[in-house]
This record gives structure tokens, sequence and C-alpha cells, in this order.
């Protein structure tokens, strides 16, 4: 069900925006960097959605050949979608560094990140890290007792909205979307909900207060205007043929190697990671994240299975 990979978006970028304003304090200073928050949340969302998520890591390469940390390919019935993703972490002092040389030949990250994505006919796009207190647009919501918001720690911003000269996260958060928007583009809020049940025999009157499941509502105070999606496509984009008029960079009619990146045939995949491995050398990629949503349901029909 597509709120099941919704939930592990929304969660692990709740973590990330945590987790970095606790390697902030003053007395915890941790070091939390780019890298290990890309491969920690890419190995926990393949951990949770075995069943939609595949990913493949080869060799390392020099991050200096493509201007990027990953790939992300969402793969749907009639189209998928291709990214070439470089992660960037607002610092403790809340500067987002974008200029930035890379490697011997001192090239600039993003025109590499452009270029090399144009090249293979990929969307570029930052992802950008940050706490709570650095986000303004995105700010985690207050809400009443027994309800909580989440941090959107995990922003998407497509490369050709972030310019050179980016210094801090307000230049380009009004283009942001936080990362689950791409499964489904609504806020969230979670309803903390206790069950009451006996953990003795009913006539010694003791009972047992036990946390269950959070539940997760609509948010009714989202800002979901297309400016703030950025017309990003969808699930049902990429499922269907849809009236919305989408950015169709880094789109393609999904093709049989996609579809072979996703088949249950394990001998197939392996015999596909081995093409893989050697295109992505080509391409100086050494991690990339496969999310099958071909079989996720429509957003009409995922809202009709909201909990009320």
């Amino acid at each position: 069900m597509r709120l099941d990979l919704v939930h592990t978006f929304l969660e692990l970028g709740d973590a990330t925006s945590r987790n970095l304003a606790f390697s902030h304090c003053t007395k915890g200073r941790l070091s939390y960097g780019e890298e290990t928050i890309t491969e920690t949340n890419l190995l926990e969302i393949r951990r949770r959605q075995p069943k939609y998520i595949h990913l493949e890591a080869f060799a390392k390469h020099k991050e200096s050949q493509n201007g990027a940390d990953w790939e992300w390919h969402i793969i749907g019935s009639k189209r998928t979608l291709k990214m070439r993703v470089q992660a960037k972490r607002v610092q403790r002092d809340g500067v987002l560094k974008v200029a930035h040389q890379v490697g011997s030949s001192k090239k600039q990250q993003r025109k590499l990140l452009l270029d090399e994505a144009r090249k293979n006919r990929m969307k570029p796009v930052y992802c950008a890290y940050c706490t709570n207190c650095q986000r303004e647009k995105w700010k985690n919501a207050g809400l009443g007792k027994g309800f909580s918001s989440f941090h959107y720690g995990c922003l998407l911003a497509k490369a050709q909205d972030v310019k050179q000269a980016t210094r801090r996260l307000a230049d380009i958060e009004k283009k942001c979307i936080p990362w689950h928007f791409l499964f489904l583009p609504k806020n969230f809020w979670s309803l903390n909900v206790w069950w009451q049940g006996h953990a003795w025999p009913s006539e010694w009157s003791l009972h047992r207060w036990q946390m269950i499941e959070r539940t997760y509502e609509f948010d009714g105070t989202a800002d979901l205007s297309d400016a703030a999606r950025g017309k990003w496509p969808t699930i049902d984009d990429l499922n269907r043929d849809t009236d919305r008029k989408f950015d169709k960079t880094g789109v393609h009619k999904t093709s049989d190697d996609d579809l072979a990146r996703v088949t249950s045939d394990e001998a197939y995949r392996t015999r596909m990671r081995k093409a893989d491995e050697e295109a992505f050398r080509e391409r100086g990629v050494s991690l990339i994240m496969i999310v099958d949503v071909r079989h996720l349901a429509d957003a009409g029909e995922e809202r009709e299975r909201m909990p009320q």
C-alpha cells in the first residue's frame, strides 16, 4: 500500500532532522555528515520496504566524476523517473554551501551534476538535510496534546533552482518539497492511540496500557500548491496517463531494462546487476535506489483507506 512507503519516508525525514539537531548540541557534537546520513537512510528504506525498494551498491567511485551521491529510479507501469541526486547538509551555522570544487579538475560540483544528468537524460536534484530550526516554510507544526507533526528533514529541489551562490536554505526552501511528496504530496500529522487491555485475569482489576501503531491523518493546513510541489511527477503520472502537466525532465517510458531491475527472478536480477555494474562504472555511479511503484494504489483509492 502506498501509505507504507509514505510512512517510511516521513519517519526517516523526521529522524534526519532530529539526529542532525542532536549532532549540533554544544555538549554532544558529533560528526553526522552527508555520506553517513545518505547511506543510513537508503539502507533503512531498503530494510523497511523490501517489497518496493531495491538498493544496489557497486565499487565506490569518486564523486567528482558526476557531482552526485546516488541515482534514484522510480519505476511506474508506464513511465520511470530517473534522478541524479546530490546530498547537501545545512551546517551547524546555517550555511548551505552549494559552491564546491571537486577533484583535481577543480570543476564545480553543481555544473558536473547538471551536465552529467543532462547527458544521461536524468533529473538533477539536490537533497538538503536540515534541522527544524533551520527551516521556515517546512517547519514542524505545533499541535494539540496527543498529536504531533513530522519534521521534514530531507528536502528535494531541482538543481536548476539551486544557484551556485546559494548560502542559506531560505534561498531555495520555497522551491523544495519534502521527499515523501514523490509518493503522496500531502502534509501529515500523527495521533498517538493507546489501547487498554487486561494483563492479568480480570478479577484482579489490573489493566495494562499499550501504545499501538500511530495513526496518520492529512494535515488540513498543508500548502499543496503547484509552486510548492514544483510540478514533480506523481505515482499516478508514472502509472497511467493523467491530465496533469508535470515536469518531464528525467521521465522515460518504462523499459524492459527498468522492469528487469525489479523482477522477482533472482537469477535474472543477478545478470542485470552485472550489466548495470559496467554501465554505472562508466557513469561514475556507485549507489542506486530503485523504487517499484507499479502496483501502488491511485491517490483517490489510498485516501479511502486512510484511518478516520
